[in-house]
């Protein structure tokens, strides 16, 4: 439940100094000068959330409550004099609330409580235009005083010149008062020396840059940066170069189909007979089983029972209860006449229970698993299988190729096998770099010829992603 307190905001005289002027009076205690809205808008800085009302200004009068809760004084413009916001005239001068300079000159003729804009001397316009100048320019309040006796101005114009020459004087304007503390690197005196300023000491800037969010940017920074590092290294570019050298290998196998015995699982082997081959193609292994014999395969797992195993649970154990304070929340606020109010919520105790729990231990029955050997039949079985008998190898360059020419008897095959290599060489940043390609296909071989030029495309890291021939460019 919120509850709420109305005080009076104590005030400063700015003419004379006094200070922590109680609420509800409007003139100065010490020399009697009325309160004015700069004196108002003054006291209203120094309300914030956390004030509290001090000792005797607390309102409890019903009237003085509707007053302070009808709204914000009103500042007259004539006399600087706070008004109630249900006011229509001033109660120091009279003059109409909200009426403006133009609008007082016209009504300067009626009868005032108080203080009038102009005052006509008897003695001729001369004084009372002088007169009017002197309360026009300082204001009712100071116009009068400078004014000798009772309002003659007499022989000495003296006041009147200096009012003159401070024709455009005008009423300074109060500073609003700092709500934070200046802010620096260093704790020290504010270099300003402002007065109007809540604390005259820095606060230090605090680092929010943690270890955490350093290691997490120097992450990002490094990936960024091998992304770039990547694409700069993988992008190509040509350059020329030409073919140095052509060389080849060639060699020849002589292979027989000869009879052997293997062996694999009963189940993989399909019984068939063999045939053999004719030219060196058209063979077939065959199957034949010689014999077989159990041979672990596997183990398999299954169950064989149940056992009974321990296991814990939490379960509930009641409540525990305790007595918890809730907090007082509460901020302050101007009225804006003079008054403020502090608003208050929460407060009290509350009951906070919770559940408590205990481990409870029981039994479970689980199943048990075991382990069994599966066996399978394994056999072993005459085929046949090529065998490697005699090889012969050769090389050379250029263009002239040839085989070994190996002769097959019966039941004999010739494996061919070629690897053909050509020499490029080129010029990439100044530095002689050389790359080897290899071919299986003779074709592909005889198309280079010895002293061609080509087009290497390179990448910044040096490899060679493509070689196009130039077979339109002669021979160096």
């Amino acid at each position: 439940m919120a509850t709420s307190t109305t005080f009076y905001i104590p005030w400063d005289c700015d003419d004379c100094g006094e200070t922590n002027i109680i609420g509800p009076e409007k003139f100065c205690p010490e020399c009697k000068k009325p309160r004015t809205y700069f004196e108002l808008y003054d006291a209203d800085q120094n309300i914030n959330v956390s004030t509290q009302p001090t000792k005797g200004s607390v309102i409890t009068d019903a009237d003085q409550l509707r007053k302070a809760h009808a709204g914000a004084d009103n500042s007259c413009n004539n006399c600087d004099a706070n008004n109630p916001a249900n006011e229509t005239h001033c109660w120091r001068c009279s003059m109409r609330i909200g009426a403006t300079h133009e609008e007082m000159r016209k009504d300067s003729g009626s009868s005032y409580k108080g203080f009038k804009v102009f005052e006509k001397g008897e003695d001729g316009d001369h004084a009372g235009r002088d007169r009017s100048f002197l309360i026009d320019s300082f204001g009712p309040h100071q116009g009068r005083e400078a004014l000798r006796g009772n309002g003659e101005i007499g022989e000495d114009y003296s006041v009147v010149e200096e009012a003159k020459k401070q024709r455009e004087w005008k009423r300074p304007t109060r500073k609003k008062a700092s709500t934070k503390a200046p802010r620096g690197p260093y704790d020290g005196p504010n270099p300003n020396n402002d007065p109007y300023a809540q604390s005259n000491t820095y606060r230090p800037v605090q680092n929010t840059i943690t270890p955490k969010m350093m290691m997490i940017g120097g992450g990002v920074a490094f990936v960024l940066l091998s992304i770039v590092f990547l694409i700069w290294g993988f992008s190509s570019h040509e350059v020329q170069g030409k073919v140095t050298s052509m060389n080849w290998t060639r060699s020849e196998q002589v292979q027989k189909f000869l009879p052997t015995v293997d062996s694999d699982w009963r189940y993989r082997i399909h019984q068939s007979s063999s045939r053999m081959p004719v030219n060196g193609r058209g063979e077939r292994a065959g199957a034949q089983i010689i014999s077989c014999h159990q041979k672990h395969y596997n183990d398999e797992r299954y169950q064989c029972g149940t056992r009974s195993v321990q296991k814990s649970r939490r379960v509930s154990d009641g409540q525990t209860c305790r007595t918890v304070r809730i907090p007082e929340r509460c901020s302050t606020r101007s009225n804006g006449n003079g008054t403020a109010t502090r608003t208050c919520s929460g407060g009290g105790t509350r009951q906070e229970c919770r559940t408590k729990y205990r481990t409870e231990y029981y039994n479970e029955d689980v199943p048990k698993y075991c382990t069994r050997p599966i066996y399978k039949s394994h056999c072993s079985y005459n085929t046949y299988r090529w065998r490697g008998m005699r090889n012969k190898v050769v090389s050379g360059t250029g263009h002239k190729l040839f085989w070994p020419k190996l002769v097959p008897s019966t039941h004999e095959r010739v494996l061919r096998n070629g690897a053909y290599y050509v020499h490029i060489q080129f010029t990439d940043d100044d530095e002689v770099k050389n790359k080897e390609m290899k071919y299986t296909n003779s074709g592909q071989y005889l198309s280079w010829e010895q002293g061609q030029r080509i087009t290497a495309e390179v990448t910044n890291f040096g490899s060679i992603n493509d070689i196009k021939e130039l077979n339109q460019l002669p021979k160096e």
